[in-house]
């Protein structure tokens, strides 16, 4: 057999074979610069000296039987950093219902089932998987998940729309790969870019929308730094085949018909009509990311990002990835239980910028929100997230109140103020009265008042006037269920609970409630639900 050498440190190695019949035979390898070897047992093996120049060393041994598996430091005493190498066979440990630990011996695995109820894909279950080695190095995630619903009647049931619809165009577009939904990823260390590089691929499909990414981050600040420093290069590849998608909305209006047969014309008739509005319009999209975050121990905040990138379908006007985003947070202790917070949001994008990357006041993108497990699971159990369970996906600036804007601009999960600009702020004061109660310690209560608009028309700031900014000010608690003591096993298996950031917001004030509903008075009693998409 050939050994090789993979770290700097020269010393001799000890090596086991099993046979088929299940004994073991050991040998060990000296280096030629000892001159001899170590005391080792009488039945062992000495094989050739490795000369310690050489990276690789080849080694014969006769074994009194069939040899199925060999292995490079079975004691574990040699100091090297990977020892999953040092088998022909992969030393997996799996374990069912655990999430994966430390071991330097053993790669863990841990796998799990899981089911989740959507509206728009029926009841899905599938089987969720994810391993580590040491230090969290070589992560993998692996998931299936199958809606059978969806793939005994080709992508036609559930129904998006009613059968008796009077117009037929603008039908969704439905297939049976709908009901197929995975993830597979992995990432790991790369040490020639410094420590705590890491380096990672991912493809996966969630409700109806492909996302495939290749990443790469590198921390810059110092070991023992005071914050936290971070760069981030990503190529990211979407695509949304179907009309069966997360966020999908409906449109009813009515519209008069005339009957005209043999030159005659009834009267009009008014009907109602249903048109189902995909906020991924079908889009096919292939960008480059770049991040920079900086983030200290006391919870100052800055992060900006650069995203450019273009449609891959052929057609004018073709939408893109184009945008720049700031994002910036001051925290300022006051006393044992207040916190001062201090957040703003500036974001820009090209005119032709897709509609799911579009900013949105007071709430994340469409995209943010698909990318969330912990919101993305929770809103699709609804058909219309924000009207039937007042859900929506909470940004950290920005005022909440027109979340439900009856006027505001349609962008898939609710009538959120949306647009390729954004400038918006929030000035938040919480306190976290309960830390004696393991159950109440994640409670946090908040006094919160926003302000900002999102536009589309005009330049980038030649659209922005001072006189068009929504605000808001109230109330609010958020809980980290994530948090709970007896959840702590399963947080850690389950992006959906290590996640669930529950938030309620009650704005009793908004300087422009007619956004809201016609006629409602700026003070009233307003609420608002959801998870928050926090950083």
């Amino acid at each position: 057999m050939t050994l090789e050498r993979r770290e700097p440190i020269v010393m001799p190695a000890d090596v086991r074979v099993i046979l088929d019949d299940g004994t073991e035979h050991w040998a060990t390898v000296p280096l030629s610069i000892m001159e001899g070897h170590k005391p080792v047992p009488r039945q062992w093996t000495v094989a050739e000296a490795w000369p310690w120049t050489f990276e690789e060393h080849t080694i014969r041994l006769e074994v009194p039987g069939r040899p199925v598996k060999a292995e490079v430091n079975p004691k574990g005493r040699a100091p090297d950093e990977n020892r999953l190498n040092n088998s022909t066979h992969l030393r997996v440990e799996p374990r069912f219902l655990e999430a994966p630990g430390q071991s330097w011996q053993h790669y863990r695995l841990g796998y799990r089932p899981l089911a989740q109820y959507a509206h728009d894909f029926g009841v899905g279950a599938g089987v969720q998987a994810r391993g580590q080695y040491l230090f969290e190095d070589h992560r993998v995630r692996a998931m299936l998940k199958l809606w059978p619903q969806v793939l005994a009647t080709g992508g036609e049931e559930p129904e998006l729309l009613p059968d008796d619809e009077e117009f037929e165009e603008g039908r969704p577009d439905v297939s049976a790969f709908d009901g197929i939904d995975y993830e597979l990823s992995y990432q790991t260390e790369v040490p020639a870019f410094g420590a705590e590089a890491e380096a990672g691929a991912r493809a996966e499909k969630h409700l109806g929308v492909l996302q495939n990414t290749l990443f790469f981050e590198r921390p810059l600040a110092a070991y023992g730094s005071d914050a936290d420093q971070t760069l981030s290069v990503s190529l990211l590849h979407q695509l949304n085949p179907s009309d069966r998608v997360f966020g999908r909305f409906e449109d009813r209006f009515e519209r008069d018909v005339v009957n005209c047969e043999f030159g005659t014309c009834g009267p009009p008739t008014s009907l109602t009509f249903t048109e189902s509005t995909n906020p991924f319009e079908r889009e096919h999209l292939l960008s480059a990311r770049f991040g920079y975050e900086v983030e200290s121990d006391g919870g100052d905040r800055v992060a900006t990002g650069l995203e450019v990138g273009a449609s891959l379908w052929r057609g004018e006007p073709r939408p893109n990835a184009t945008r720049f985003w700031l994002e910036a947070r001051k925290t300022v202790g006051l006393g044992s239980l207040l916190t001062g917070r201090a957040d703003v949001n500036f974001g820009f994008g090209d005119e032709n910028l897709a509609r799911h990357k579009r900013f949105r006041l007071g709430a994340g993108s469409v995209e943010e929100s698909w990318q969330s497990d912990a919101f993305r699971t929770t809103a699709a159990a609804f058909a219309h997230p924000l009207r039937d369970a007042h859900l929506s996906a909470f940004s950290s600036a920005g005022p909440v109140a027109y979340l439900h804007a009856s006027n505001g601009t349609r962008d898939g999960v609710g009538g959120a103020p949306a647009g390729r600009n954004l400038l918006s702020g929030a000035l938040t004061l919480e306190a976290g009265p309960f830390s004696q109660n393991d159950y109440l310690r994640p409670l946090r209560l908040e006094a919160f008042s926003g302000a900002g608009k999102a536009w589309t028309e005009g330049a980038t700031l030649a659209g922005f006037s001072s006189d068009d900014l929504l605000a808001d000010a109230g109330l609010g608690a958020r809980y980290a269920l994530s948090e709970w003591p007896i959840l702590q096993d399963y947080t850690a298996q389950s992006d959906v609970l290590s996640g669930l950031d529950l938030v309620a917001k009650f704005p009793f004030w908004a300087s422009d409630p007619d956004r809201i509903a016609p006629d409602e008075d700026p003070w009233a009693f307003r609420w608002r639900l959801g998870l928050s998409l926090e950083r």
